[in-house]
This record gives structure tokens, C-alpha cells and sequence, in this order.
């Protein structure tokens, strides 16, 4: 058995226990040069290292000899998830893996050829080469392109704002469930309210989408602030975006909204089950790089045993408006009145 099939073989074991957070850990000795997304109607290449930029906006039929059907259905048993939310974004982001794709004999060399097909719906192989490389080397296309795409910005910050002054809109994104270095989410959350106080505010939009969790407690002043604001606290003015990335301590606060707020949330199913394992721990495995997460705790917080929470109003990002720099959400609340 090769390192890369023993990395599949405990990942599918690890998949068996049902709970998302209990996974296989490991650096990776390569990725290849795309970033894939679930859309709907397929999966695209939405990024790229700069010299495969003309391929973003493919869409993504196979790797070598298997159609990207038969990808998924070698995937499926090695991603360890919980609902179908999660296990789309976990297997697009796997699907650059230089080990996943060797240990489930996909490649067979340090190359691959994925096989993708432009809008007019032509067909083309691309012969690519594993290799180690960081999200700053990527192209990000769309994150300066509009500011209906804000939820593409700043991804390296656990909390910011800005404020769309035309539809006196004010967007906060909560990227993470810590405190940062230089400024504690209560003097954040301070500067986030003393703004709201002294300007109009006709919507405030909470995006959890990107949210993988951390510590659910951070938010709580938020809540507190919002309740000295009633004016606020109605669906047709305050907006929470969930989607397959809210998971973990990020799915407690989405839960804080539906109960405790009148908010509309909107978005996709979120990534994580309301009742979830959690507050992981680490086991390093002897003799290699890799590490197991494994839960030790159940944390129940509704009577219902769902998959997902679902929304109040569902809204996927969809290819079309992706590719023309629309946030599909963003839009959809800016038409709600």
C-alpha cells in the first residue's frame, strides 16, 4: 500500500463515524493549479495559478479516463460529512489534491488532465502538474470586480464591514468565531454599532457564509447591542447569509438568529447539523505528517435531529451571475423590500 492509499484508506474509515468534524489532516506535497465550485448545473473552475487563468469559467467533466460522475462516486466514501451541503464543498476542494487523486487511482503520475469544457461547450484536456503553492498565488478574479461580490473580499479577517452607501446597506462579515490580534470582536462590535447609530441604515446584512466555526460565545455582544435596537430587528432589515461553509460554533450563532431575532436568513443549507459533534482534538499518527480530528463532544441545541438548517429564502449562487460578478444573495436581498 502506497502513503497516498493508506490517506484514503483512513479517510474512508474516518467517513464511517458520520460526523464532519472527524477527518484526516495532512500537508499536502502538491496541489494542482485550479480552484473548483459546486454550482448547480456543474462544477467550475471559479480560480487559478495566473498561467491557467484562461480556463476560468470551464466547467469540469473529468480527470484522465472517469467522468466527473465517477469522480464523485469515488470521493463520496472518503469525505467525512454529515449532510450534502458540506460534502460539495469538501469535494471541490479535494479535487486538487495530488494524494486523494493518486490514492484513489485517478493519476497514476505526478500529472493529471483534467478534462474541461468552455460555454460554447467544447471540449478540452489540460495536462497539469501537482505543486505546493499559496492562496495569495492564485488570480482571485472576482474579488475586485464588484461590490456586490464583498464575500469574496477580505477572507484573511475574522470580522469587517462596509457600508453600500447608495442602498444605505450595511454589510458585516464574520469570517471567523475568534477574536483577532489588534482589535477583540467587543471593540469591533463597538465600532460596528457607534457606525449604525450615526448613519441611516435602511438594511444590516450578517454574512456567516464563510464561517467554519470557532467559539460561539465571540458574537454574544452583537446580540446584545442588536436588542438595544429595535428598529433594526425586523425581517425586511436584518439579513443573516448562511450557506455549505457554516459550520461548527458558526451554525450555534445562525440558530442565535432564527431564536433570539427577527431576522431573515437566506442563503443556502448550511454545512454543519444544528445538533453536531465538536470541540475537536488532535491525534498526530506515528511515524508520518498526518493528524486525526476526532469530536469529544455532542452539542444538541434544537428537539429536531435535522440535516441542515435551511433558510427562510434559498438562494444558490448561480454560474451566470458568478461569472458576471453578481453575489446572487446580495441581489436578492437589495429586491426585498
Amino acid at each position: 500500500m502506497t502513503d497516498d492509499e493508506m490517506i484514503v484508506e483512513v479517510s474512508k474509515l474516518l467517513a464511517t463515524v458520520g460526523d464532519a468534524h472527524t477527518s484526516l489532516s495532512f500537508d499536502s506535497k502538491g496541489k494542482y493549479p485550479f480552484v473548483f465550485y459546486c454550482f448547480n448545473d456543474g462544477i467550475y473552475i471559479i480560480d487559478s495559478l495566473p498561467e491557467y487563468s484562461e480556463f476560468i469559467g470551464y466547467k469540469l467533466i473529468g480527470i484522465n479516463e472517469k467522468s466527473i460522475e465517477e469522480v464523485r462516486n469515488l470521493f463520496r466514501p472518503i469525505i467525512s460529512h454529515e449532510n450534502e451541503a458540506w460534502f460539495k464543498y469538501k469535494f471541490a476542494n479535494n479535487l486538487v489534491v495530488a494524494e486523494f487523486l493518486s490514492g484513489l487511482s485517478i493519476t497514476e503520475s505526478e500529472t493529471a488532465n483534467y478534462i474541461l469544457m468552455d460555454k460554447n461547450g467544447y471540449e478540452k484536456s489540460v495536462e497539469v502538474r501537482a505543486r505546493p503553492f499559496k492562496k495569495m498565488d492564485l488570480v482571485s478574479r472576482n474579488i475586485d470586480k464588484s461590490e456586490r461580490m464583498l464575500y469574496l473580499k477580505n477572507s484573511d479577517i475574522n470580522y469587517w464591514y462596509d457600508f453600500l452607501e447608495d442602498d444605505k446597506l450595511l454589510y458585516f462579515q464574520y469570517n471567523v468565531c475568534y477574536n483577532m490580534r489588534g482589535k477583540s470582536f467587543l471593540d469591533f462590535n463597538k465600532e460596528l454599532f457607534d457606525f449604525i447609530d450615526d448613519n441611516p441604515i435602511n438594511k444590516l446584512v450578517v454574512d456567516l457564509r464563510n464561517n467554519s466555526g470557532g467559539s460561539t460565545l465571540v458574537l454574544d455582544p452583537f446580540f446584545v447591542e442588536l436588542k438595544r435596537r429595535e428598529s433594526l430587528d425586523h425581517p425586511q432589515k436584518l439579513f443573516v447569509i448562511v450557506g455549505r461553509r457554516t459550520f461548527s460554533a458558526a451554525i450555534g450563532n445562525t440558530l442565535n438568529f432564527d431564536k433570539e431575532t427577527n431576522a431573515t436568513i437566506i442563503g443556502e443549507p448550511t454545512g454543519a447539523k444544528p445538533n453536531h459533534y465538536g470541540e475537536v482534538q488532535f491525534l498526530e499518527l506515528s511515524n508520518t505528517n498526518i493528524k486525526v480530528k476526532y469530536s469529544t463532544k455532542y452539542i444538541e441545541i434544537t428537539s429536531e435531529d435535522l440535516d441542515s438548517f435551511v433558510p427562510d429564502i434559498i438562494v444558490e449562487q448561480n454560474t451566470d451571475d458568478y461569472f458576471n460578478n453578481i453575489d446572487s444573495v446580495m441581489q436578492k436581498i437589495l429586491e426585498i423590500n
